[in-house]
């Protein structure tokens, strides 16, 4: 488990405990849709590839993928402006989980987070829908790795991790040309996998050399992947994601931009039932923003005679943590391409 830094403090005394879905379920299901139908099209004809049954020409072609991409933009857009309408609230995405078409749900929800970071920052609106396109964008060059590497189940091995590494360059390199794109969100495709120590890819660059906004999705990306069930594996607990970024920051990711993350996202919402590491169940009552996994607790222990119910407020009661919600599945592995991606 990463050491968290001891002056990794938090100081926000406006923010709210009001707790709600950012987006409005139209706008989550239409940027979903448009997601899944780009990244189709960029799939079936990726670069000059065309399909025997519906051939295009390069000029079709292209005439279609700025079609995709312009829809893309225009989703962006809307997304902005339902978060910056909720800019005031702490965000939680247990609820909005799904298994159920990870890849879009994915990106969606990196969208989400990254642009309540990018608020934080006090970047301007047009800064914003930069920030949203490239995170919308970021693993579109995972429509041209192999599903037979996708969807594996067993581990990598080192052979299969390079192809995987490579959706970087790959999504890079299909955007690049496309001029109505900013170079900013091209570059997030590109370097979201860059860390500050230089252990990332796919230039191992560092700390300045990256770019802003590429650290910020970086954060969005590491969270949302752990923390969201796949078919093929199971999520791990939301705390275990927070303490991995709050562990990171300074070293991998960006300390500041950490710092705000970990303010805004609640990983266990009021009302959230959660399992203790004294082995009682019991429902969240209250969150500390500066604190968001020591919240108090109400628990209740049933024995033959009597039923007790009782308050615990995890900032005193130091010796016991929240060990996940109540319906995870216990040890939830991180996946292999993550582990490797990740250094814990």
């Amino acid at each position: 488990m990463p050491i968290i830094p001891t002056d990794f403090t938090i100081d926000d005394q406006n923010s709210s405990n009001e707790i709600e879905d950012i987006l409005k379920p139209e706008i989550r299901k239409t940027a979903i849709e448009s997601i899944r139908e780009a990244f189709a099209f960029f799939e079936k004809y990726s670069g000059n590839a065309v399909n025997n049954n519906e051939p295009l020409t390069e000029d079709q072609i292209a005439k279609e993928r700025k079609k995709y991409l312009q829809s893309i933009n225009n989703i962006a857009k809307e997304i902005v402006e339902e978060v910056l309408y909720h800019n005031n609230v702490t965000l939680n995405l247990v609820d909005i989980k799904n298994p159920d078409n990870y890849t879009y749900n994915h990106v969606v929800n990196v969208a989400v987070l990254s642009l309540v970071i990018g608020i934080e920052l006090r970047m301007d609106k047009n800064e914003l829908h930069e920030l949203c396109i490239g995170a919308m964008l970021h693993d579109l060059g995972m429509t041209f790795i192999p599903k037979s590497i996708l969807l594996k189940s067993s581990k990598l091995d080192e052979g299969e991790f390079e192809i995987i590494k490579t959706h970087t360059t790959k999504g890079y390199e299909y955007i690049s040309g496309q001029y109505e794109l900013p170079v900013s969100a091209k570059l997030i495709a590109l370097q979201h996998h860059e860390r500050l120590d230089g252990s990332g890819y796919p230039s191992g660059y560092e700390a300045d050399d990256i770019h802003k906004l590429a650290k910020i999705v970086a954060i969005a990306d590491v969270y949302d992947a752990l923390t969201s069930d796949t078919p093929y594996r199971r999520a791990v607990a939301p705390h275990e994601a927070i303490e991995l970024v709050m562990g990171s920051a300074g070293r991998l990711f960006d300390f500041e931009m950490a710092k705000i993350f970990v303010r805004k996202i609640v990983p266990y919402p009021v009302g959230s039932l959660v399992k203790l590491s004294s082995g009682d169940v019991g429902v969240v009552q209250e969150i500390r923003l500066n604190y968001p996994l020591r919240p108090k607790v109400k628990i209740v222990r049933q024995s033959a005679v009597s039923i007790i119910i009782k308050e615990v407020d995890l900032m005193v009661e130091t010796n016991i943590v929240v060990e996940g919600l109540q319906f995870e599945t216990p040890n939830a592995s991180v996946p292999h391409y993550l582990q490797k991606r990740i250094d814990e």
